[in-house]
């Protein structure tokens, strides 16, 4: 099967990673009574002690710092989801991949979608925040549509890149999820890059901030940068195109991988 032939069978059997993609979050909460509204919950209480925790540590206005912080970290969660479960995506299921010929992409698109529900889910939690401290985007909103997408075109190629390098080197695991606990620090998710006036070629240099920008700075109904949009057009492009290659040079040697 070629790359163009997997791909293309994985978008044809949307049926199947789209339930997929729901059968696992009802997994997760089985015989829970809320189900997966304690993902909303647990963000919220997360969202509420954080603000307040950071705006009495950096002497910042909670009005400000409060809406920054729940637009931000409603999108990192998604970020950070998909990059810390591709790392097992082939392994995991490796008694599918070794018994049926199935399209490997189909897995990539059942994580994305499965992480994009848990993003919906979320939104709630961002929506009364934003009453709350009366904040309304206007017609800025409406750019975090694309902002969003270009989110989930990135997360597919990141994806199915660390499920390839993961199934080859066990080492990825461990290093992307040291990676991720040190990266939502140094991304302004739970600070606000006017705290480092003098350094915001750090801020700047930094892609996740970009990407979390793209989505965050409509909500809060401002409009991102031209640095942001051109930041992650590139990485969509150059990403794309390298996991295309990556995936037609080793897709007939993951099977014996996983």
């Amino acid at each position: 099967m070629t790359v163009t032939e997997d791909i293309t069978r994985s978008l044809l059997n949307w049926r199947l990673w789209y339930f997929l993609g729901m059968y696992d979050i009802r997994q997760r909460y089985r015989r829970s009574i809320l189900g997966p509204f304690w993902m909303t919950i647990s963000v919220g209480v997360f969202i509420l002690a954080l603000g307040s925790l950071y705006s009495f540590l950096f002497r910042v206005n909670v009005r400000d710092l409060m809406p920054f912080v729940a637009a931000g970290y409603t999108v990192w969660t998604m970020m950070s989801a998909v990059l810390s479960e591709s790392c097992l995506l082939f392994v995991s299921n490796s008694n599918v991949i070794k018994q049926i010929s199935t399209p490997y992409f189909m897995f990539v698109l059942q994580l994305v979608w499965k992480n994009l529900l848990v993003f919906l889910h979320q939104l709630p939690i961002l929506v009364i925040v934003l009453c709350v401290f009366r904040i309304w985007p206007g017609w800025p909103g409406l750019l975090a549509l694309p902002g969003l997408f270009l989110l989930v075109v990135n997360a597919l190629w990141v994806s199915l890149v660390l499920a390839i390098f993961a199934a080859r080197f066990r080492d990825v695991t461990p290093i992307v999820t040291t990676f991720l606990q040190v990266i939502l620090f140094v991304t302004p998710i739970m600070w606000t890059p006017s705290l480092l006036p003098h350094y915001q070629w750090i801020v700047q240099a930094n892609i996740f901030y970009h990407f979390v920008e793209i989505i965050r700075a409509p909500l809060l109904g401002q409009i991102p940068g031209a640095l942001s949009y051109a930041a992650t057009g590139a990485a969509t492009l150059t990403g794309t195109a390298f996991a295309l290659w990556l995936f037609a040079r080793v897709r007939h040697r993951i099977v014996y991988w996983v």
